[in-house]
């Protein structure tokens, strides 16, 4: 990823045409069977082809479109979210911590760890056991860590068009194995 990071943030949403269907989608038991994914290229190709960062781009959208689909659903079912926190290796990114906020059209805050499984494990286990502060204390220390992501209201509104045909598009491969 390091990479591709910087070639990648340098892009504009959209990917020139080219449109991910890679990895997660809607979470939930009765969707853990294989499914149908895949890329989708611009036909015909145009003067300047999509290239790797292209491609790479389009991955990152396909992840920032799924998480969002799955808080939708989380918010339909409790309310919106209060706020939004991302870590982990992706998270290290500075192409994916800028769609994901672009995506979400909201504010994010992200850890620079990329060790925030192991730290959360570690945290809980010392808690259970007495070892550590509390939950509550570890969830409040790890907050004033994380950095505020805020999203550009030029990205969020033709994310908002492309994530409508992302969708659309999913329903449509997905009645391709059927």
């Amino acid at each position: 990823m390091e990479s591709i990071d910087e070639p990648v943030c340098r892009l504009e949403p959209g990917s020139t045409g080219v449109n991910a269907f890679l990895g997660p989608s809607l979470v939930h038991s009765s969707n853990i069977t294989e499914r149908m994914g895949g890329l989708m290229f611009p036909i015909p190709a145009t003067n300047a082809p999509p290239d790797r960062f292209d491609v790479a781009r389009s991955a990152l959208d396909s992840f920032a479109f799924a998480i969002r689909y799955n808080i939708e659903r989380l918010n339909s079912f409790r309310g919106p979210a209060a706020s939004i926190s991302l870590g982990g290796d992706m998270a290290k990114t500075e192409s994916f911590r800028t769609i994901l906020t672009n995506v979400l059209d909201c504010e994010i805050k992200v850890s620079d760890s990329g060790e925030t499984t192991n730290l959360g494990t570690f945290s809980q286990a010392a808690a259970s056991i007495g070892r550590g502060p509390s939950l509550s204390e570890i969830a409040s220390e790890r907050a004033s860590e994380l950095v505020k992501y805020e999203p550009d209201p030029t990205h969020s509104a033709i994310y908002d068009q492309l994530y409508s045909e992302w969708r659309y598009k999913e329903r449509m491969i997905g009645t391709i194995d059927q």
